[in-house]
């Protein structure tokens, strides 16, 4: 059988400074559209300190065409600027 855990004991002293380290440098490498509802993924490739993050983002829905409708188009005078009034449906 095992008894009760103990109470905790003393913190000891700090250890030794470590070495620097390689500052670790990110480059994106392939972008890849996925399946629309799949999930985004990503990976990272590459060994210390040089990596590579790919990512696979997928597909979003595709949107409605818009309605536009051609109201009344008048010609105007050569040199003059084209006028544009939009109406909604």
């Amino acid at each position: 059988p095992t008894g009760p855990q103990g109470l905790q004991g003393l913190q000891g002293p700090t250890g030794p400074t470590g070495e620097d380290g390689a500052t670790p440098s990110l480059t994106i490498g392939t972008v890849t559209t996925g399946a629309p509802g799949t999930d985004a993924q990503a990976s990272i490739t590459g060994t210390a300190p040089n990596f590579i993050l790919n990512l696979i983002i997928p597909q979003g829905p595709t949107g409605e065409a818009p309605a536009i409708a051609a109201g009344t188009v008048t010609t105007g005078e050569p040199g003059t600027d084209a006028d544009v009034t939009v109406v909604p449906q």
